[in-house]
């Protein structure tokens, strides 16, 4: 992976949190959550819960498979949106603070994509841009748009999430929807050269390699 990141470094996540699998998020809001800006509180939350959600190995190689990925990002965001919610003792009539949110789970060659709010994820695939996040802001093109969607709005929250594969080369950009993928606040450009999921990861090496090789084949002959 090779990882750029523009402007407040607070604001964006990178997290490998195994071999071949990757968490990046971007996180805009306003607000303060226990005197911290809302932003950095929701992604420290997160990063915290993706630590939790694959302490294990177990856990982490369950992430190959699709369904259980995309449950992992959705129930990772509404832990956040709960937790941000809680802190910041708002209701219907008051909302002291709010953030936006879109957040990337890459397992191999693929992404799992899930957002809240006014950031955005863009697909950049041989020079064609594709959006992998929906609109939650309102924008009639005449007003400022306004925000009907962000985490700490509401106590309980659903996610939709989009999942796609990637090849050598894409790019998945990071931003402020209104700015477009070419302001982007964190861009990740996919290579696969980190694919190593096969082998435990202490045994990543070649030579070590050979040896697990040689003893499965041996127990298989036996």
């Amino acid at each position: 992976m090779d990882v750029a990141i523009r402007g407040d470094l607070a604001s964006c996540l990178t997290l490998r949190l195994a071999p071949s699998t990757w968490v990046f998020a971007i996180a805009r809001g306003f607000g303060e959550v226990d005197g911290v800006p809302v932003a950095r509180a929701a992604l420290t939350r997160f990063e915290s819960e993706c630590r939790k959600r694959t302490r294990s190995e177990a856990r982490r190689r369950r992430l190959l498979h699709s369904h259980v990925a995309a449950g992992v990002l959705c129930g990772t965001l509404a832990r956040v949106n709960s937790a941000l919610y809680l802190r910041t003792a708002g209701n219907d009539d008051y909302v002291p603070s709010a953030c936006s949110l879109s957040a990337a789970l890459v397992v191999r060659n693929r992404a799992y994509v899930a957002h809240a709010g006014s950031t955005a994820v863009y697909l950049v695939h041989r020079g064609d841009v594709l959006a992998l996040t929906g609109a939650d802001t309102f924008d009639d093109g005449i007003a400022q748009p306004v925000l009907a969607r962000a985490l700490g709005i509401e106590p309980a929250m659903n996610f939709a999430v989009s999942s796609i594969a990637l090849e050598s080369g894409d790019v998945l950009a990071f931003c402020p929807r209104a700015e477009g993928p070419e302001q982007h606040a964190l861009r990740v450009t996919y290579e696969p050269s980190d694919d190593v999921w096969s082998l435990p990861a202490q045994r990543s090496r070649p030579h070590l390699f050979r040896a697990w090789l040689s003893a499965l084949l041996r127990g298989r002959n036996r």
